[in-house]
């Protein structure tokens, strides 16, 4: 080949290399037209062309031709030769003749000769090309620089069209951020904003596991809230004090954190997950709202990654969307629970009116009945069990006549009266009066009395009619031969005595999702309850400074228990 046809060859392989930049094509493409073109305007026998990986710093072939595509010739050894000291150095590098050094060892047992040029961008390595022979000598200055010139253009060939593809993965993410933003916020719920961030983030940041840890209230740990990417994931639970994780790391001091390999580093949190998935860098980002923390938004990748300045923007922006749509979320359950508070109020504002009328309609023939029945006189022998029946049929005309001049009186400021009571002595009365309406679904109730007198101040009625209200809570829960169970016993609670009254039985249970809202004015776990009953209890007790808990409830029985405060001595 004369001077002229080398460099009407060179012009064609620069003009071909310089047009990739109008064609869609990929690196990988054009890598394989550049190799094609550089091995043809040289006449070498083989080329090949390595990438330098941005995520490990180290070479990785992107394209090769000729003798290095042969089945029977082996790759490029990248970690000694030419292709290293060209990349470390920056400088081009020849052997004419490998059977005369000793200086590099041959790319392979076919190569007698080769010349490696690196690819340079912005004074950055970012490449090798390659060139070989099987015979010697075949190559002289002028081809070196000529691979030289053709190497700079591959380089600022490649260059563009990474630019190019990194504008299109910013649009394609923006465009993704922009969804997810009108995704989360058309959301309304916690648990359905919740669901819906983990598909987002991995559309935006094309990684392989997302998973969102929200902030404890005491600020003390974060709790995975929801994860997606992997099977392992279904069910997965994890819960991580702030000072073992970089997810800790990246809340308590707001700023991104991130891993490049999670297999190098001492990082527990996720690891049943990283090591099953072959996860192994990680992009950690806070959420938080008003400079208020609220989680961590983290990503996981397959292979070790390097995330640049534009995807931890996206991701950044991304979690604030979150933040924002936590927050909203949140905020509409309260409103929606206001709501409800409201309509509440509105019944029990309704219920009072109704209340009222009932009472003057029941105060008068309530007043005919105890009048006739004092007149009856009624007096039957010391042991007769009608004696005690007449005994507490007159205490609870009493208790009844007392109830409705409480409602009656209802909006008056006032103190009901209080007593010293013994606690055996009113539960032993609430036990008769509930006696046959036990015995009809032959429930066996026992009682556990505490081996000392238990004295408490408050009012007999209003404490009777607790007693009462859980004996027929646990009746309506407890199946045909079931049980129920009544101890009483002292404690010590906030350094004060106080009478403990535990209520057991064997019945179905609370579900758990009502669980909270038992105590609540309206609320009721059966279709013909009224939803009053606990939460006269509750009102009742704090009137008497006293509590009730829910300690128990499952398909095997529920456990409450209540306390009051001990009267003072000699009260």
């Amino acid at each position: 080949m004369n001077h002229s046809e080398e460099d009407t060859a060179l012009v064609n392989a620069l003009y071909e290399i310089s047009s990739l930049t109008t064609r869609d094509i990929d690196p990988g493409q054009a890598s394989e037209v550049i190799v094609e073109a550089i091995a043809k305007a040289l006449g070498a026998e083989g080329a090949f062309l390595a990438l330098v990986n941005p995520d490990c710093g180290l070479l990785e072939i992107e394209a090769t031709c000729g003798l290095w595509q042969l089945a029977d010739t082996p790759p490029p050894r990248l970690g000694e030769g030419l292709t290293t000291w060209a990349t470390l150095h920056g400088k081009p590098i020849s052997i004419a003749d490998f059977s005369k050094t000793t200086r590099f060892l041959p790319p392979g047992d076919l190569i007698c000769s080769e010349m490696a040029a690196p690819l340079v961008e912005k004074e950055s390595v970012i490449g090798v090309v390659s060139v070989g022979w099987k015979r010697g000598s075949v190559f002289d200055d002028l081809d070196v620089e000529k691979l030289s010139k053709l190497s700079i253009e591959a380089a600022l060939v490649l260059d563009r069209i990474w630019l190019v593809q990194r504008l299109e993965k910013k649009a394609r993410q923006l465009g993704s951020l922009l969804a997810a933003g009108k995704n989360l916020v058309s959301r309304h719920g916690l648990g359905e904003v919740l669901k819906t961030i983990p598909g987002e983030a991995l559309n935006i940041m094309d990684c392989k596991v997302c998973a969102l840890f929200l902030l404890s209230p005491d600020g003390k740990s974060l709790t995975l809230q929801v994860a997606a990417g992997a099977p392992r994931l279904v069910d997965y639970t994890e819960n991580l004090n702030l000072e073992d994780s970089a997810l800790g790391s990246a809340v308590q001091y707001h700023k991104q954190v991130e891993i490049p390999d999670l297999r190098k580093t001492e990082e527990h949190h996720f690891v049943p997950v990283v090591q099953s998935e072959g996860l192994v860098s990680m992009l950690a980002t806070p959420i938080s709202y008003d400079d208020e923390p609220v989680g961590v938004l983290n990503v996981y990748t397959e292979k070790r990654h390097r995330f640049d300045d534009g995807e931890k923007s996206h991701f950044a922006a991304l979690a604030g969307l979150v933040a924002v749509a936590i927050q909203n979320a949140r905020l509409y359950e309260k409103i929606l629970a206001g709501e409800e508070i409201l309509r509440r109020s509105e019944r029990l504002g309704t219920l009072g009116l109704l209340t009222s009328e009932i009472a003057h309609e029941i105060r008068n023939p309530l007043t005919v009945i105890k009048l006739l029945f004092e007149s009856l006189d009624l007096d039957y022998p010391t042991g007769d069990l009608r004696r005690k029946d007449v005994e507490i049929i007159g205490e609870r005309l009493n208790h009844l006549d007392e109830i409705v001049h409480r409602v009656l009186d209802f909006g008056k400021t006032g103190d009901y009266e209080h007593t010293k009571l013994d606690m055996d002595l009113l539960i032993r009365d609430a036990m008769t009066l509930v006696r046959l309406k036990l015995a009809q679904k032959s429930i066996h109730l026992t009682y556990k009395p505490a081996p000392e007198t238990v004295a408490v101040s408050g009012n007999r009625g209003q404490l009777q009619q607790i007693f009462l209200n859980l004996f027929l809570n646990a009746y309506e829960a407890v199946p045909e031969g079931g049980t129920i169970e009544v101890s009483l016993r002292t404690e010590n609670q906030n350094n004060e005595p106080a009478a403990v009254i535990e209520f057991a039985d064997n019945g179905r249970g609370i579900p758990e999702e009502i669980q909270e809202n038992i105590f609540d004015s309206c609320f009721s776990g059966r279709k013909e309850g009224a939803g009053l009953g606990l939460a006269i209890v509750e009102r009742i007790l704090h009137s008497h400074h006293g509590s009730i808990e829910l300690v128990r409830s499952s398909p095997e029985g529920t456990t409450l228990v209540m306390t009051l405060p001990l009267a003072a001595e000699g009260g």
